[in-house]
């Protein structure tokens, strides 16, 4: 695509780059991630948006190219294994995700497997984010979106949350995948 960019629009005021906070990995210091710090995917949609990222770097002294990382999404109508359903889990029913050792839970994943097998129900499985779930940090700074393109979040993150719980409250009868 930057390919076709670079070819077709020399014109072009800017190019954005949608990558994922997976790219970076999660904060294992102190401080909010930027962009500045180094990267350390830690599964397969993490380490192929950073590759992805590298590629692109490699046009921006060609392309007006931005790269922007997308952090974890919450919010009404998000209704997976999410941080909607952690924060609904906890304030519902007082229950908090505890990350447990990856063999544990593949074990649980194996056993599960096995008992749909055998049982003859079909299997919704748990594929290859296992690690994911150990890591309970990934704070990012948008101090480099503010100062670069003037960003300004719409809704602070308690009006955010209360909207969700709100909603994930009006809708409960829905079936919850606890993360």
């Amino acid at each position: 695509m930057l390919q076709t960019t670079l070819k077709s629009n020399q014109n072009l005021k800017k190019f954005l780059f949608v990558s994922s906070q997976a790219a970076a990995g999660p904060n294992l210091q102190t401080e909010p991630l930027t962009a500045l710090d180094s990267c350390n995917p830690v599964y397969h949609y993490g380490k192929s948006k950073y590759q992805a990222e590298e590629c692109a770097k490699q046009y921006m002294d060609k392309i007006p190219l931005t790269i922007v990382r997308h952090t974890s999404i919450y919010g009404p109508i998000n209704l997976g294994p999410s941080v909607t359903a952690s924060i609904i889990s906890f304030t519902r029913w007082g229950l908090f995700p505890m990350p447990l050792p990856r063999f544990i839970i593949r074990i649980a994943v194996y056993l599960i497997a096995l008992l749909r097998i055998l049982l003859g129900k079909p299997y919704r499985g748990i594929f290859y984010q296992l690690n994911y779930i150990r890591y309970n940090d990934w704070r990012v700074s948008s101090s480099a979106a503010r100062v670069d393109f003037g960003f300004e979040p719409q809704i602070s993150m308690e009006d955010g949350l209360t909207e969700t719980v709100q909603w994930m409250d009006q809708h409960s009868k829905k079936e919850v995948e606890l993360v």
